[in-house]
């Protein structure tokens, strides 16, 4: 039996080898739902329903890149959907299971014989775009050799695993995840990234988010990646892996990181990095939350950086004690143009240095208890230099902080908004 995986999430293979294709009648009536041509039982199509009013032959889906449809059976997409899984698993119920000792994908391959790969045997991948998922399985399991160069996207409930052009999109997705492994399948991570070529993987997506041990193995796997500048999403519950891993996280000096976001729950120690000593050299947005705020006196921004987005909250007090142990107006920020500061990561505003010529489109303070703001009530007033503001917005007990505030003597506030 032959089948192929396309892009599209259609399953391609010889049209008499369609389930009950012998039983649906005048079978040989059956046409193209593009070229109109009539299929004789070898050639490759992908039947569109599961009635098979129509098919779409190979050599259609790779020159017409509109997806397809049958006519008469629009309101059935589920099924038309489920039926298209079906072609897989029973063409595969019908292949011999062999066992191969090595595996190679390259573009427009053709599946004719289903084999189980045993963990630990060589995988070669060469000019094919592989799904983030397809890409750290066999990360996790396989000896894994890149041959020129891959990309990755985002995995979609559509049939394929492995797109047949390295510039191929999944389906317009654009988050690539990275999960945790088990301790075995990281080992073999770390194996295959010390032999895989740097900057041999094209990421094509805008988000990258990473959780658990994932954070760490995107640490790991950075320096593979080329020309990627997309949001990163960091979640662990974990502190050290985070803190220990995160200066190979670092922009390139031609290149912009959009955003990056970090969040840690747990508790633990710290790894001892130096202050600005993780360099990050153009970041438009920066959002940091709970014990990831810890990292902030560790970073170091381009000098001239203008950061469009400034976001930091704290909902315990523990999670602002390393940062308070800095001195005032010790951490460089630069010029940001909007900021939010929510709970007790109001207390780390004298901390912060602002860009004498800043000027601020929003400034948002958020403090629902009086704790948020016990510290930084204690500070002289006009003390804490945030330059021009344009709008700001105040919350709750944030009020208070108002007159320990200093703003640029040519500072025309054009909204004021205040919320008890």
């Amino acid at each position: 039996k032959r089948i192929q995986l396309r892009e599209k999430g259609y399953a391609f293979l010889e049209r008499k080898n369609i389930p009950g294709m012998a039983d649906c009648g005048d079978t040989e009536g059956v046409t193209c739902i593009v070229c109109q041509g009539e299929p004789s039982p070898e050639d490759i199509v992908s039947p569109l329903c599961r009635d098979v009013h129509y098919v779409l032959c190979r050599e259609c889906a790779k020159e017409d890149e509109t997806v397809m449809e049958c006519p008469f059976c629009k309101e059935n997409e589920s099924d038309n959907n489920a039926f298209q899984q079906e072609l897989i698993d029973v063409v595969f119920s019908r292949m011999p299971h062999q066992t191969l000792p090595s595996l190679e994908i390259r573009p427009d391959m053709e599946v004719e014989t289903l084999k189980r790969l045993p963990r630990g045997n060589k995988v070669t991948v060469s000019n094919v775009c592989l799904s983030d998922v397809m890409f750290f399985r066999l990360l996790s399991k396989t000896v894994m050799e890149i041959e020129n160069r891959i990309s990755l996207v985002g995995h979609s409930n559509s049939l394929d695993c492995c797109l047949g052009e390295l510039d191929a999109s999944a389906n317009g997705q654009t988050k690539i995840f990275i999960s945790g492994c088990s301790e075995e399948e990281t080992e073999q991570i770390y194996s295959n990234i010390r032999t895989i070529p740097k900057k041999s993987i094209q990421v094509n997506a805008k988000e990258i988010h990473a959780e658990g041990n994932g954070v760490y193995i995107l640490l790991k796997t950075w320096a593979l990646f080329d020309g990627c500048s997309p949001h990163f999403f960091l979640e662990s519950s974990e502190r050290e892996p985070i803190w220990e891993g995160l200066p190979r996280l670092e922009s390139h000096e031609e290149n912009e990181t959009e955003e990056l976001g970090l969040s840690a729950d747990g508790t633990g120690e710290v790894e001892k990095a130096e202050r600005n000593k993780i360099p990050l050299w153009k970041v438009k947005e920066l959002k940091l939350t709970g014990y990831g705020l810890e990292i902030l006196p560790k970073l170091r921004f381009h000098n001239e950086n203008v950061m469009e987005v400034l976001s930091l909250s704290a909902g315990e007090a523990e999670h602002i004690t390393e940062v308070l142990k800095e001195d005032r107006e010790s951490i460089l920020m630069g010029k940001v143009r909007k900021v939010g500061i929510v709970g007790y990561a109001i207390e780390i505003l004298p901390r912060l240095r602002i860009h004498e010529e800043n000027e601020m489109e929003v400034f948002i303070l958020w403090a629902d208890e009086a704790e948020h703001i016990a510290e930084i009530l204690k500070t002289e007033n006009n003390s804490i230099w945030v330059g021009k503001v344009r709008q700001m917005v105040i919350v709750g007990y944030a009020i208070k902080i108002l007159p320990k505030l200093s703003f640029h003597e040519e500072n025309e506030m054009e909204v004021f908004f205040f919320v008890l």
